[in-house]
């Protein structure tokens, strides 16, 4: 009898992972479905030289620099790379990697910035947010 409920116990802990564990996980639903199930046609790989991910960088700048509480004046170096997590019909979510370089003390370093954009169709954009924007280093 107690070896049937530990079964049970098993079973149920193991499906909560599979099932429940991406929904709450820092990743994206479909990143980590192609994480567990193992796709690898996620995340996808945009041209940092297209203009529609130039807008996208300079754009999530300028939202930074208004949003913080300080006075920031970034400004874009160099887009290193750009990768579409997941989209839908009208929802896409992008991860970008950034050199800046900070106006007051002239320094470059290195962000990821993560945005949400609503488009109308493929090339009409709607509205774009600013999700993250992380510092990774100073170089």
């Amino acid at each position: 009898m107690t070896m049937m409920r530990t079964t049970c116990l098993v079973i149920i802990i193991i499906l909560f992972f599979f099932c429940f564990a991406p929904l709450y996980s820092p990743f994206s639903c479909r990143e980590s479905a192609s994480l567990i199930i193992g796709s690898r046609n996620l995340p996808l790989t945009v041209d940092v030289n297209s203009p529609t991910v130039r807008y996208m960088a300079i754009s999530a700048i300028e939202e930074y620099n208004s949003s913080v509480s300080y006075t920031r004046n970034l400004s874009l170096v160099k887009i290193l790379g750009c990768r579409e997590l997941w989209h839908n019909k009208r929802s896409y979510m992008y991860d970008l990697e950034l050199l800046a370089k900070d106006e007051d003390n002239n320094k470059t370093k290195r962000y990821l910035v993560r945005v949400y954009q609503t488009r109308i169709n493929k090339n009409i954009l709607l509205h774009q947010k600013l999700i993250d924007f992380i510092l990774v280093r100073s170089l």
